[in-house]
């Protein structure tokens, strides 16, 4: 590897990295707008678990370190190598070193600890074009050695073949799909969900809704288990609407 290039990254690796406070909307562009908002959310003293988020600069100097294309011809064309590149490359040791200092630093004072490593593309939840559900995320993870592996296959998601397709159809360029990334502590709830800004279904911005199961979020997304639906009033928080399956806590 190039002893230029690596003397650059040794000098900018602690510029890739923020913890979640740290974070605003301004930093968009670098972080992707999902590791941006949990920011602004922490700020306004929501409870979000702890964590941190690695820039789309560090997924470019993976690609680069491990001889990776990042254009759009070679990808198409040679997928299936770019995958197990992807899979069995390294870090550049500052970046690995820096990444396993803020693992460490969740970790401090919770020995059991566990671990979700999340996608923060560029066009993830872009307002023009969301990609939302196509990138991977992953939960319960044990160990740093866990969140390494989970943070390669993210890398990964934003190579299959859906993805590049959306490109393509879409005609966005490939560099939309940098991916930041986010580590945070896991916490199992007895209820988890999602929330929608606006009523999904008529699309009146006077409702918001939410999607809650007695599980963990994942098991909603995916479909595994029925969610109960909630639609509540902007103005005043009242509950308009819902809807709970049979044999379902209702958690509102």
């Amino acid at each position: 590897m190039d002893r230029k290039f690596i003397n650059v990254v040794l000098k900018r690796s602690d510029k890739m990295f923020k913890l979640l406070e740290k974070l605003s909307l301004s930093d968009n562009d670098k972080y992707g707008q999902k590791a941006c908002v949990l920011g602004e959310l922490k700020n306004n003293k929501f409870k979000v678990p702890e964590g941190f988020a690695v820039s789309n600069e560090i997924f470019i100097e993976y690609l680069r370190y491990n001889n990776i294309p990042f254009q759009m011809e070679e990808c198409l064309a040679n997928n299936d190598k770019i995958s197990q590149l992807i899979l069995k490359g390294n870090f550049p040791i500052n970046i690995e070193n820096k990444l396993e200092e803020l693992f460490n630093n969740i970790n401090k004072n919770k020995p059991n600890t566990k671990y979700v490593v999340r996608s923060s593309s560029l066009c993830e939840d872009s307002k023009m074009h969301s990609m939302a559900g196509m990138f991977e995320s992953f939960i319960e993870l044990n160990s740093f050695e866990d969140v390494k592996m989970a943070i390669k296959q993210c890398y990964l998601s934003a190579f299959t073949d859906e993805v590049l397709a959306y490109v393509i159809k879409n005609n966005l360029k490939i560099e939309l799909l940098k991916m930041g990334i986010i580590v945070q502590e896991f916490i199992v709830g007895d209820y988890s969900g999602v929330n929608f800004s606006v009523d999904t279904i008529d699309m009146n911005e006077n409702l918001m809704h939410i999607n809650a199961v007695n599980s963990i979020c994942d098991d909603f997304v995916s479909g595994k288990i029925p969610s109960s639906l909630y639609s509540i009033r902007k103005k005043d928080g009242l509950i308009v609407e819902k809807k709970v399956p049979e044999n379902t806590n209702i958690c509102l």
